[in-house]
């Protein structure tokens, strides 16, 4: 009986310095990444779920407003639908919806609200309460309009305590 070996399989592998990724419906520029080649074509050898749980902590401390696409991930991400979504942050159904159809565009709904979405995600990932309030410390003011793509390094995400990545982010 031949034998199959695993060695005809084997895969290049790089690390990537820069890689942009739009997997999460926003673009997301990830550092230090480790890149596989599949079928000719390199893609990031990442577990998604741990970006996803990154991301969405990042998203709640970044220092520019946020946009359509990153507020229904967020939403997503929470498992709400549009009509609790709007429900819990006292929005309209239709206002959600035009700030998630403008992707690419900071959302427009007042800062109060974006900032008690934004803690919410902290309340809900039990940051712990010293890193709650320099979270909320640092979105005393009116952020930037401005739009920035998060950025996230492989490597300082390995193995950290979610604690950890959001006071090293602040």
């Amino acid at each position: 009986m031949k034998q199959w070996g695993l060695s005809k399989l084997k895969a290049d592998k790089k690390i990537a310095a820069h890689y942009l990724d739009r997997a999460f419906g926003f673009p997301v520029r990830l550092e230090n990444v480790p890149m596989v080649r599949i079928h000719g074509a390199w893609t990031p050898d990442i577990n998604y779920n741990d970006v996803e749980e990154v991301l969405v902590l990042m998203l709640a401390i970044k220092p520019a407003r946020l946009t359509g696409g990153e507020l229904k991930f967020v939403r997503l991400h929470l498992e709400l639908t549009l009509h609790q979504f709007a429900n819990k942050f006292a929005i309209s159904i239709e206002e959600l919806t035009k700030c998630e159809r403008n992707d690419a565009e900071p959302i427009d709904l007042n800062w109060p609200t974006e900032k008690d979405i934004r803690l919410h995600i902290l309340a809900q990932k039990d940051v712990g309460p010293s890193v709650f309030v320099k979270a909320y410390e640092s979105m005393e003011t009116r952020k930037s309009a401005r739009r920035r793509h998060v950025s996230i390094d492989h490597n300082k995400i390995k193995g950290r305590r979610r604690r950890e990545l959001v006071s090293a982010c602040l």
